[in-house]
Formats: C-alpha cells, structure tokens, sequence
C-alpha cells in the first residue's frame, strides 16, 4: 500500500519548490546548483503561500484506483 499512498503524498506535495514536474524531490546536486547559481527559485516558502489547489500527478489516478481496490477487500 505505501507506494500507492506516496504517489498521493507526490501529488499533495507538488506545489513545493525543490521538485521536478512530476512532483518528486530534485536531487541534491540539483538543489546545490540553485544555491550556488543564486537563482531565483524560492526553496523554502512560507505557510501562507500553500495553494488552495494542486495539479495532478501522473501517477495519482492509478494509485487511488490501486487503493481503492486494496481497501475494497476490507468491506
């Protein structure tokens, strides 16, 4: 099951900087690179900046529908 539930977290935690397109954490090499090229991306963001929305992962449709189908069991 914590596969499934990381591709939802992926998808909760997209709006994040730090992250590629498809939501996972950027490497730590990556990371450096914006630190030490001064760039303009914000890596820590405060919490009234959270979105009231998020885009959709690649992956979310099939693990929700991956959890539904392991928790339909306990039914």
């Amino acid at each position: 099951m914590y596969p499934y539930l990381k591709g939802v977290h992926q998808t909760l935690d997209s709006w994040r900087s730090g992250r590629d397109e498809d939501g996972w954490k950027k490497s730590k090499r990556d990371l450096l690179s914006v630190i030490i090229l001064n760039s303009e991306d914000n890596l820590f963001m405060e919490d009234g900046d959270t979105p009231e929305m998020v885009k959709f992962s690649d992956r979310l449709k099939d693990d929700l529908d991956a959890l539904n189908f392991l928790l339909d069991t306990y039914r």
